[in-house]
């Protein structure tokens, strides 16, 4: 077979003729069969033993990983000019998603994509003017990486409004100097 992934060929050749089963050996390669040409093979199988078998079986099965988030009020306040970190991503956002980002784990903020059209810039879904140096995104549901340590093919979050979280990589980490705003809310009785 030529061109394209090995997995891709083979489904081009069997669609609607066969049932394809696919073996996989961990979660990243449940991944990998579940997201080629988007579309789910009939089953995965994968060997019982394995360390992975959890993380593989939420992925096959599609359970839809969830944050749950509140509502914050937040004064706003200019704190003068700094460096902003741009997160272009591989993956187009929808309105409503973007990344969390903040100065504590416990407490992150969703900062949304660019995708509404202003008379200044067009529509960028790919891109999160994410915030300053210093604060955290989730890579993961368990890692938070600092912003200024982003770089091209690493993994982070999308978020919706509803908690709803995908895994996305970063196309690239643009630094740029913009106005920026201090940002301070209480939820839950939380500052």
């Amino acid at each position: 077979m030529t061109g394209g992934h090995p997995l891709e060929n083979i489904i081009a050749k069997t669609r609607g003729k066969t049932r394809l089963i696919a073996e996989i050996q961990n979660a990243d390669d449940a991944k990998l069969v579940l997201e080629t040409l988007e579309l789910e093979p009939m089953a995965c199988c994968l060997d019982y033993r394995s360390v992975e078998i959890a993380k593989a079986a939420g992925l096959v099965k599609g359970q839809e990983a969830r944050i749950p988030l509140a509502t914050a009020k937040s004064p706003l306040s200019a704190i003068g000019t700094g460096a902003r970190v741009c997160v272009d991503t591989c993956d187009l956002m929808q309105p409503g998603e973007g990344i969390l980002v903040g100065s504590q784990s416990a407490g992150l903020f969703l900062v949304e994509a660019e995708v509404h059209e202003n008379p200044y810039v067009a529509s960028r879904p790919f891109r999160v003017n994410a915030g300053s140096l210093p604060l955290y995104t989730l890579e993961s549901m368990e890692n938070t990486r600092y912003l200024s340590e982003l770089k091209a093919g690493d993994e982070v979050l999308i978020v919706n409004r509803q908690g709803s979280v995908r895994t996305t990589n970063v196309g690239r980490a643009k630094i740029e100097f913009r106005p920026l705003m201090l940002v301070e809310a209480e939820a839950d009785g939380k500052s």
